[in-house]
C-alpha cells in the first residue's frame, strides 16, 4: 500500500478558478457552509463552473442570515419598500439594498441613516449584541463615505450611561474599544467644528481629557503599531512586546491619571503609542478598561488580552 504524495508546487494546494473549470463535478462542501441547493446551483449558473473554495466561502457569507437577510427582506420590502412615496423617493439617493440610507436635505447636504437589528446576538445576550449592532451602524454608515455624528445619541438613545455605570459601581467589569474608549472621556474635538457655542461634545466623563485629531503626516492611523504598558499592566500581560491593530484619527493624547487628584482609589494605568505623536492606546481603571486599538482584530496577541480582560470577570 502507497501513500498518496504530498505536493510539492504551491498551485497544487489552492483551488484556483483554473482547477474549478477543469474539476466540474469536484464535491463542494456548499450544505456544511449553510447554503441550500438551489443556492449552490444559482452560485454555479452565475460563475458558469464550480465556484473555487474562496469564492464558495465568500457566497455563504453574503447569503447568509445575517448577512442577505434573505427570511426577512420580504417582510421587510413589504413594511418598507412597498410603501416609499415618489414624494420620497425625491429626495432618496441611496434606499434600500445598500449598506445604509442616504437622503439628500438639501444645501449640497446629505444625511445617511441606518437601523440594525442584529437579532440573534441580541438574543443570546441582549446588551452586548446591541452593542455589536451599534458597531455595525458605525461601520455601514462609514462604508457610504459618510462619518457617524451621534454615536454618544445612540448610547444615550438605549439608556447605556445608567447601564454603564451600574455595572462599574457593581464591579462588574466594562471594555471599550476604539470609539468605544474615546466615549469615555470628558469630550471630544471631532464634529466640534461649526457649532453655535464654544462647547465640546460631550462624552461619558468616565475619565477627564478630551479626545482631539492626531497630529501625524498620515491620518487616519490605520495598521499595526507597538504599544507601551506600564509594568503592573493586566490587560497585556504576555502580550506586551506584540503590535496591535489600529483604525482611528482621533485619541485621547493626556494620561488622565495626571487629570485626577489622588486619593483613596487607584489611578487608571495608561498604555501607550505612537503616531506622529503619542496617544493613549489603553487604560486599566479597576473595572474599567478601553482599548485604542481593535484587539478582535489583532490575531494572538489580541486573543490574548481578551482572555486576560475574561481573567478579571
Amino acid at each position: 500500500m502507497t501513500a498518496q504524495a504530498t505536493p510539492t508546487n504551491p498551485r497544487e494546494l489552492h483551488d484556483t478558478v483554473e482547477d474549478a473549470a477543469a474539476t466540474p463535478d469536484k464535491e463542494m462542501p456548499w450544505r456544511e457552509l449553510g447554503l441550500k441547493e438551489d443556492e449552490y446551483q444559482r452560485i454555479r449558473a452565475i460563475l458558469g463552473r464550480r465556484p473555487t473554495n474562496a469564492e464558495l466561502a465568500m457566497y455563504s457569507v453574503m447569503w447568509s442570515e445575517h448577512c442577505s437577510y434573505k427570511s426577512s427582506k420580504k417582510h421587510l420590502s413589504e413594511q418598507f419598500g412597498a410603501r416609499t412615496t415618489d414624494a420620497m423617493r425625491r429626495r432618496l439617493l441611496v434606499g434600500m439594498g445598500q449598506n445604509a440610507g442616504v437622503v439628500d436635505i438639501g444645501g449640497g447636504w446629505a444625511v445617511t441613516f441606518k437601523v440594525e437589528s442584529h437579532n440573534h446576538p441580541s438574543f443570546v445576550e441582549p446588551y452586548q449584541g446591541a452593542a455589536t449592532g451599534v458597531g455595525g451602524i458605525v461601520r455601514d454608515i462609514i462604508s457610504m463615505g459618510a462619518r457617524p455624528v451621534a454615536v454618544m445619541d445612540q448610547l444615550r438613545a438605549v439608556d447605556a450611561p445608567r447601564l454603564i455605570e451600574r455595572r462599574l459601581a457593581g464591579g462588574r467589569p466594562v471594555l471599550g474599544i476604539c470609539v468605544g474608549m474615546q466615549v469615555m472621556f470628558e469630550s471630544s474635538t471631532e464634529h466640534a467644528a461649526g457649532r453655535s457655542d464654544d462647547v465640546l461634545p460631550a462624552g461619558l466623563a468616565q475619565w477627564p481629557g478630551t479626545v482631539a485629531r492626531l497630529q501625524a503626516d498620515v491620518v487616519p492611523h490605520m495598521g499595526w503599531s507597538e504599544v507601551r504598558p506600564p509594568h503592573d499592566t493586566v490587560l497585556l500581560d504576555g502580550v506586551a512586546d506584540q503590535r496591535f491593530y489600529f483604525v482611528h484619527s482621533y485619541a485621547a493624547k493626556t494620561d488622565p491619571a495626571a487629570l485626577l487628584e489622588p486619593g483613596r482609589t487607584r489611578l487608571p494605568a495608561t498604555t501607550w503609542a505612537t503616531h506622529g505623536e503619542d496617544f493613549v492606546a489603553a487604560i486599566e481603571n479597576g473595572p474599567l478598561s478601553a482599548t485604542q486599538f481593535h484587539p478582535e482584530k489583532s490575531g494572538d496577541a489580541g486573543a490574548q488580552l481578551l482572555r486576560n480582560w475574561l481573567s478579571i470577570l
